[in-house]
């Protein structure tokens, strides 16, 4: 939950707002940590969905008239140069901009994709599947696809809805900086459906 309320955007932002880069921050300290591989997981996926998040806001400002960007030079660049900023080294940035795209985005889509509907998917994968995200080699990015959508096909629609209800109750109580009300996910309903699978 701390992740999430260091690391939510608050809604009505716009692209320079200090807080993008204090989520980054939030972000990349749980992944350049040595901590919890499952937090790991989880920051890996929020890191996906920050980029989105912030691709949508500098969509907005374009669209709003506080942005101008140059031709080819998408919102997804922009959005990288803010990626950018929240770094504390930035000696060489090219090097930095191809270390953080091709290494740390790129690991963090390919937990995106086994994550399908709910980040709180990246749970139920076992440690094998930390090779696997990382053999970027054999194991191509359709193919993590198709694993996620499998995995989500095979899974209980009880457990699916019950992690992605948590996982939007979190969100939104992040969001609002309010407490997550657990007792709409009571333990029994979480036991049966993991009874079922």
């Amino acid at each position: 939950m701390a992740l999430l309320r260091n690391a939510t955007l608050p809604n009505g932002i716009t692209s320079t707002d200090p807080r993008i880069i204090t989520a980054f921050k939030a972000v990349d300290s749980v992944l350049c940590g040595r901590g919890n591989t499952m937090l790991q997981r989880l920051a890996n996926v929020h890191l996906m969905r920050l980029f989105g998040s912030l691709e949508a806001i500098i969509k907005s400002d374009r669209h709003n008239g506080r942005i101008h960007r140059e031709p080819y030079y998408r919102d997804a660049h922009i959005a990288m140069d803010i990626y950018l900023s929240a770094q504390e080294t930035h000696s060489n940035t090219d090097e930095l901009r191809c270390k953080l795209r091709r290494g740390r985005k790129r690991f963090s889509k390919r937990w995106s994709y086994l994550a399908t509907v709910s980040p709180l998917f990246v749970l139920v994968y076992s440690d094998a599947a930390e090779l696997i995200v990382k053999d970027f080699k054999r194991i191509h990015n359709p193919t993590l696809r198709l694993v996620g959508t499998t995995v989500l096909d095979t899974c209980p629609d009880r457990l699916v809805g019950i992690c992605t209800r948590l996982a939007r109750a979190a969100e939104a109580a992040a969001r609002t900086n309010h407490s997550l009300d657990m007792r709409q996910f009571s333990a029994a309903q979480i036991r049966q459906s993991f009874a079922r699978s």
